[in-house]
């Protein structure tokens, strides 16, 4: 079932010098994208945009288009708190950075005299179906076609981060590694950043957080749109050092309990139940022998002690409103008696198209609380409700050629820590939808060229398990 050789990859040595250049660049352009959010619109955007496009040139001068493309793409998926309004359309940095690698993209296929049509995978196409089903119910029968047609237009974009790094990295196996290495460093600063943020609200400042309505109690979000989205990536991102770290960082137990630390502050308890549930799953499985179990109880003590600051904080901070306290905001069922309540209205809309759905995000247009509409907040019931029957069945195929695709190439540690990495997500988006992000499509996408370098016959094992330097 599994290569014995996997259990033990070779370490290679990563080049600080230019993490610390590529990391020092990626926490401008989050500082810079945090403060124009301030500034008119659409002057704003536009500087934004001037300010991604700057990020990516010394990202592309370190680690060449392909990489550094890629880990701009990485990069901007992790700073989508602020939107900039450009007319009708809110945009994000995200935006920016896959616009410029889908043109770098087609340029290089017109230079190289190869045709601009790319044919889809069975993957792709189940997900491609899947939003032709979108379009169709958008137009026929959503309630407001035109805001329906634009979440939909928003879908597609964010889908740019599934489809544009296998194209990028194409049968370039090696830099498939390295882009994996800088995604496990961006989400350790992103969950770095999220942790001391919350922490300062000790000394009064609230940055990066904020008070949830339902529990009372001051939540971590980082530099992502809320913080279910910041727990589920930050508990992604700590399965991910714990199976691919170890291969990558001599230190590699400080990227999981960051990132562990992280999604404690979020106070995402789906994140929470999703990180236990595939923690378990690895321990008591056969996966168990394909991680640094030395490196993973390492990052578990030293998140529990990350864990104990914030508990310290709590204790003698204002991180709960009048009247509560730590176990009340835990225990408060607010938040999932609100999604059950979601199902019994979404069902009874589908029934009046129960085959292609009511539309792109039509839930929001059907029912209106308190003057705001209604976002639902779990991704099969959003996509039955959206797209129907047809719908579901379109993008349940996509998940299933995944899930088998992944599971062809389990031996490869890669693949094998990216698929357990995205189940963290999926547990998690029980709890909240996050469809609209790219991070979410991007996550998919690194494991789809992840399957493609495994399932590549002149892959040997060796290129397979060791990842180049970094800036070499």
């Amino acid at each position: 079932m599994t290569d014995p050789d996997i259990s033990t990859p070779a370490r290679v040595s990563w080049r600080w010098g230019s993490t610390g250049v590529l990391g020092g660049t990626g926490v401008l352009l989050g500082l810079a994208v945090g403060e124009l959010a301030r500034e008119p619109q659409p002057l704003g955007a536009a500087f934004m945009a001037i300010c991604v496009v700057a990020a990516g040139a010394v990202f592309v001068r370190v680690l060449g288009w392909n990489v550094g493309l890629a880990v701009l793409l990485v990069v901007t998926c992790l700073i989508d708190r602020n939107t900039f309004a450009v007319g009708r359309l809110n945009t994000r940095p995200e935006h920016v950075a896959a616009a410029v690698a889908l043109l770098v993209f087609v340029i290089s296929r017109i230079r190289a005299g190869r045709s601009l049509l790319v044919r889809p995978d069975r993957a792709e196409a189940a997900l491609l179906a899947w939003f032709a089903i979108a379009l169709l119910s958008s137009v026929l029968v959503a309630p407001n076609r035109a805001d329906s047609l634009k979440v939909l237009a928003l879908l597609l974009v964010s889908s740019l981060a599934l489809f544009l790094p296998r194209r990028l990295l194409a049968g370039r196996r090696s830099e498939v590694e390295q882009v994996v290495g800088w995604t496990l460093i961006a989400l350790a600063v992103e969950s770095g950043y999220a942790y001391l943020a919350y922490l300062l609200h000790l000394f009064g400042p609230t940055i990066s957080a904020g008070f949830n309505s339902a529990t009372g109690h001051l939540d971590a979000y980082g530099t992502l749109w809320e913080p279910n989205v910041l727990g589920a990536f930050a508990g992604a991102g700590a399965v991910a050092w714990a199976y691919l770290g170890p291969r990558l960082f001599k230190h590699s137990w400080i990227g999981v309990a960051v990132c562990l630390s992280a999604c404690a502050a979020s106070w995402a308890r789906a994140a929470w139940l999703a990180v236990f549930v595939v923690f378990l799953i690895t321990l008591v499985g056969p996966t168990r022998r394909q991680i640094d179990l030395k490196a993973f109880f390492a990052g578990a003590a030293g998140a529990a002690v990350l864990v104990l600051g914030i508990l310290a904080a709590d204790a003698f901070g204002s991180y709960t409103l009048a009247g509560g306290n730590i176990g009340s905001s835990v225990g408060n069922g607010a938040d999932l008696l609100g999604r059950l309540y979601q199902i019994s209205p979404a069902l009874s809309d589908l029934k009046h198209q129960p085959i292609i759905g009511r539309g792109v995000d039509s839930f929001g247009q059907l029912h209106v609380l308190q003057g705001m509409p209604e976002h639902l907040t779990n991704l099969e019931l959003a996509i039955a409700h959206d797209t129907g029957a047809l719908g579901l069945i379109a993008f349940a195929a996509f998940v299933v050629f995944v899930i088998m695709a992944a599971w062809r190439a389990r031996a490869n540690l890669t693949v094998l820590g990216l698929a357990a990495t995205i189940l963290v997500i999926a547990i998690t988006n029980q709890a909240t939808e996050t469809l609209e992000l790219m991070v979410m499509w991007l996550v998919i996408g690194l494991l789809m060229v992840a399957l493609d370098a495994a399932q590549d016959p002149a892959t040997s094992p060796e290129i397979v398990r060791t990842a180049p330097r970094s800036g070499s």
